[in-house]
């Protein structure tokens, strides 16, 4: 992703969070507490209307960060460019019984 603009975003990362008496519970939270993640993320974003999206630690791999950007109506498309593109998913057949059996087997 290439910007053709400064952005702005807020911090989630460690000592920000801290600084708004909030732990990385918010950015890590399991299924049980994600409504309440999800509502305190958006007060945060709330606070400032011109914030273009949040920085924070991954939940499944806190040593990777992620960045979340929001269209607020305000985002020219023109200046955000996907200048290169990876497929970081893949389509794969779920696995059969027989083929589990046969993989546990043969570790």
């Amino acid at each position: 992703m290439v910007l053709g603009r400064d952005i702005t975003v807020t911090s989630l990362l460690d000592g920000d969070l801290r600084s708004l008496n909030l732990s990385g519970t918010l950015v890590g939270c399991d299924r049980g507490a994600y409504a309440w993640s999800r509502t305190t993320c958006h007060q945060i974003l709330g606070a400032d209307p011109h914030t273009d999206g949040v920085i924070y630690r991954c939940r499944n791999n806190p040593a990777e960060l992620a960045l979340m950007l929001l269209d607020r109506g305000a985002l020219d498309s023109a200046a955000l460019t996907i200048a290169e593109s990876h497929d970081v998913l893949t389509a794969r057949a779920p696995a059969t019984r027989s083929s589990r059996s046969q993989a546990r087997s043969t570790t």
